[in-house]
């Protein structure tokens, strides 16, 4: 079964802001931590566009 995409985006906000965290401290994995938010930005813009659009105006 998939994750749904509010799930891992949840997640995905934990580990991204943990990993921001640990590159400020001075250790950390830069590159891992450019993945994570690669993979952030792509839920977003996946969750954005799955999501139904109801613009539609009954008149």
């Amino acid at each position: 079964m998939k994750m749904p995409i509010e799930l891992e985006l949840h997640l995905m906000r934990r580990l991204v802001t943990r990993e921001r965290q640990r590159l400020e401290a001075g250790h950390g994995h830069r590159g891992r931590y450019q993945r994570r938010l690669q993979r952030l930005i792509q839920l977003e813009s996946l969750r954005r566009t799955s999501r139904p659009v109801r613009l539609r105006i009954t008149a």
